[in-house]
Formats: C-alpha cells, structure tokens, sequence
C-alpha cells in the first residue's frame, strides 16, 4: 500500500492498470503476514518516487473478528501412499513434472503442507456444506487430495499437479466431484 486517503488507498509496485478496481482486500493474519514496508512521506506526487521505512509492529493492527476465532489447529497426516508419492518429488529431479522449484527441499514442502492443512484453508462454507467432500490444493508442483475428519486432515495423495491438469482436460473435470451440500431433512 502507497498510501490510505479518506476511502481511497493508493498502491505502488503492482502489476495493474491504472484505475483497476481492486475487489478483494485481505485483512492482515499475523500467522501469514509480516508488517509491510511503508512510505516515509504520504505525499503523491507524479514526479516523486516513495521513500519506503520498515513498519513498526505496534503499527500493524489485526481485525477484531480475526482476533475472536478460536478454531483450534487441525492434526495433518500423510498416508503412507502420499508418503511415498511425496518422496518422488525433489529439486533436483529431471523430470520437470517431479522437480521443486519453491522449496529447498521436499521436507520443507511437507512442513509448508502441513502449517496450510493446519490452519485448515477450506472456507466456511465448505466447512458447514461440505463436510463429506474431498479437499483439492496446489503448492509448487504438488497436487494435494485430502479428508477432513474432525480435528485431523489426512492428506491422501500427492500428485503432480502437470498431470493433474492433463486429466482434467481430458476428463473434462471428471476427477473432482462439485460439493453439493446435504439437507438436514
């Protein structure tokens, strides 16, 4: 963020058209983020370019009602198929489909794995609708098939995800089946 004026805020260093509404803000999340860079002097000008400071962490506030959600952390296990197919992955394979390039290593993915699952990334929704529903994401080249039970999130496979995108054009979306809630009738 460049800078907030009145209702308006002003950003620098993003790949957008000047005027493009933005649509979706994110609140700040400790857990996830870290007090940003801001501009030393909140003037706008089309010739000047901000000089930009460290933000203090008193400055940096959290949203009353992020503070106030008191969902506990979620166990994540793999099983032993997703642990094996996790162990073909690595940074120096030459299979492109199989080589990780945003971490150092393949501990390190299933440490990023596990801190996602635990926070339990599903919305709302899918948490109330959707309960009988496997849950899909992607991470570097991992494509993640999991469950969610309770307190624990089992990750069932671990594929790659050029191959997961090869059968969803051929299956035309096959693969996943659309959460339709259930009714309490």
């Amino acid at each position: 963020m460049y800078v907030l004026v009145g209702p308006k805020i002003y950003l620098s260093g993003i790949d957008i058209l000047d005027g493009t509404p933005i649509l979706d803000i994110k609140p700040y999340i400790p857990a996830y983020d870290s007090p940003a860079l801001q501009p030393a002097s909140h003037e706008i000008g089309q010739d000047k370019q901000p000089e930009f400071e460290l933000m203090r962490e008193s400055a940096v506030t959290v949203a009353d009602w992020l503070e106030r959600n008191n969902r506990n952390e979620l166990a994540v296990e793999f099983t032993s198929l997703a642990e094996r197919q996790l162990a073909m992955f690595s940074t120096d394979s030459r299979d492109d489909d199989y080589c990780l390039s945003r971490f150092r290593d393949i501990e390190e993915a299933k440490q990023a794995v596990q801190q996602i699952l635990k926070a339990d990334p599903r919305s709302s929704y899918r948490r109330k609708s959707c309960q009988d529903s496997l849950y899909y994401f992607s991470v570097d080249k991992l494509h993640l098939t999991c469950w969610f039970d309770d307190n624990l999130c089992q990750v069932l496979k671990v594929q790659p995800l050029s191959v997961v995108r090869e059968s969803r054009a051929t299956l035309q979306g096959a693969d996943f089946e659309p959460c339709i809630p259930t009714t309490n009738d």
